[in-house]
């Protein structure tokens, strides 16, 4: 597998932010990870190939990592205000946007409100309207932030045999090694802190179904989204096969794939060759114009929205 470049803390208006960047001269594409990963999330979609075919920048997100971990700024938009002022710092008018899971809401978001920003869009495991268990899931995910093990190989052979993580592959090992953080005698926990997953998960969770189909519709990069193939935790998937349809209706450019494995286990291995796969078939597609364009008039998916408005019914979660 390669190894990045630079491995920089970059310094922004009111924070510092950390982030890889494996250089190249492959169109740039920037990675975006889950609620509560970092960095080397994506290790596995490095081995299959994703670098060198595009240059790509992988940022620890706010709170996140070794990035910068303020008790404020967890917005959706604090958060595209962040990631245009990261890519103003590496002198990048626009990017490939690709997200997983979190990130993939966070890229479809920047995607809607900064449309001169994205060239194109990839969602990994991501859509309008997540599985009603997913913070039931993501919690139980996150239940490991912020834990003291006693020793390094306690928390490894932790997260080894966590049920979300089989079957293992050696590129997940980079993820757990950059997770953790040193404490007194031989003892570790989790650089990223609880409170800052949990804050960012509350402004996603926030959102209605309404608003990110809202989103989804302003989009104006052709878009991929890679759907996991197997359920994630207590036999549940995060993203349902309708949810996944109704997020491609709603994007004006999409294309659907699945990749083998769960919701984490898809970046690895199979899984993520054919994401690895499907990004290199998209970018063959012609991008999101420079200029954006404006809506010519309501749709008809506006319509509906405002007869239900109108009818008072209740905004999904």
């Amino acid at each position: 597998m390669l190894a990045p470049v630079c491995h920089d803390a970059i310094a922004l208006s009111n924070l510092q932010l950390h982030c890889l960047d494996y250089g190249g001269d492959g169109p740039p594409l920037l990675l975006l990870h889950s609620l509560s990963g970092n960095t080397r999330l994506f290790d596995g979609l490095i081995a299959a190939g994703l670098s060198p075919a595009c240059r790509v920048l992988v940022p620890d997100l706010r709170g996140r990592g070794r990035s910068d971990m303020p008790l404020t700024g967890y917005s959706l938009d604090a958060g595209c205000t962040d990631i245009l002022a990261l890519l103003d710092h590496f002198g990048l008018d626009r990017v490939v946007l690709c997200g997983h899971s979190f990130g993939g809401l966070l890229a479809l978001y920047l995607a809607a409100h900064h449309p001169e920003r994205v060239s194109h869009l990839v969602m990994l495991d991501a859509a309008v309207q997540m599985h009603p268990a997913t913070p039931l899931m993501t919690a139980a995910v996150a239940a490991r932030l912020d834990q003291v093990y006693p020793s390094a190989e306690i928390y490894q052979g932790a997260m080894r045999s966590a049920p979300f993580v089989a079957p293992w592959h050696d590129a997940m090992q980079g993820f757990f090694d950059e997770e953790m953080q040193p404490l007194a005698m031989g003892a570790v926990t989790t650089r990223t802190r609880a409170y800052a997953a949990g804050l960012a998960a509350l402004h996603i969770f926030g959102e209605s179904t309404r608003d990110w189909c809202r989103n989804a519709r302003r989009v104006q990069a052709p878009t991929l989204l890679v759907q996991a193939t197997q359920p994630f935790l207590m036999g549940m998937p995060m993203v349902l096969d309708h949810d996944a349809e109704e997020t491609i209706r709603n994007l004006p450019r999409a294309t659907h794939r699945r990749a083998i494995g769960n919701h984490f286990t898809m970046l690895y291995g199979p899984g993520a060759q054919a994401i690895v796969d499907g990004v290199i078939d998209l970018l063959a597609s012609k991008p999101a114009p420079d200029t954006p364009l404006l809506a010519s008039g309501p749709s008809v998916n506006d319509a509906d929205d405002a007869v239900q408005e109108e009818e008072g019914a209740a905004t999904p979660r």
